[in-house]
């Protein structure tokens, strides 16, 4: 008789430990946001940085490495 109580309590918890487990990874999943700051690529010099919750937004230059810069321009010399 014992044997049978204590299968069913363990019973039991294993369900409601499930239910509570299918539930957090059910509302983690229909969170969609890809982040906070998304950076959005302009052209070859600048890019934005963007606020997805607050829609604020910043405009930053590329800045160029010099060392690369002499290294591509020795290749196509």
């Amino acid at each position: 008789m014992d044997l049978i109580i204590a299968a069913v309590i363990v019973g039991i918890s294993v369900i409601f430990g499930s239910t509570i487990l299918g539930k957090y990874l059910l509302s983690r999943s229909n969170n969609n946001e890809i982040g906070i700051y998304q950076m959005i690529k302009l052209d070859e010099k600048n890019i934005i940085v963007l606020d997805t919750r607050t829609g604020q937004y910043w405009s930053k230059p590329v800045v160029e490495n010099s060392s690369i810069k002499a290294k591509e321009s020795a290749r196509y010399a």
